[in-house]
């Protein structure tokens, strides 16, 4: 077994100005809040998915 845990595995937020006044949902994609209802919803994901 290969363990490939490291630097990646702490989610890390964007200083977006603004982001702590923002009154909806929010949530890292590897802290997914499954408990979110997204029907219907417009919804932004921010990033690059290099860690993907």
């Amino acid at each position: 077994m290969i363990s490939a845990v490291g630097q990646l595995n702490r989610p890390s937020m964007p200083p977006i100005p603004g982001i702590d006044q923002f009154q909806g949902p929010l949530f890292h994609t590897a802290r997914w809040d499954s408990s979110v209802d997204l029907k219907g919803k417009c919804v932004a994901i921010v990033g690059t998915g290099a860690s993907a």
